[in-house]
């Protein structure tokens, strides 16, 4: 079983991600956003890392 994501998930999923912490934020749990901050970030630098294509690491 291949457990390994596209470059296009992995942005999606950093995407997503972010998305959710600011809903979080914006009905008051900060709590959550903060967490969902954290795992956003560390999707961001994941992919950044990983990037096969020049130019398209995330700043």
């Amino acid at each position: 079983m291949d457990l390994r994501i596209s470059e296009a998930e992995a942005r999606e999923y950093a995407a997503m991600t972010w998305a959710l912490a600011a809903r979080a934020e914006a009905a008051g749990n900060i709590k959550l956003a903060k967490e969902l901050v954290e795992r956003a970030r560390k999707a961001d630098e994941l992919w950044a890392r990983y990037a096969t294509t020049p130019g398209q690491e995330v700043n």
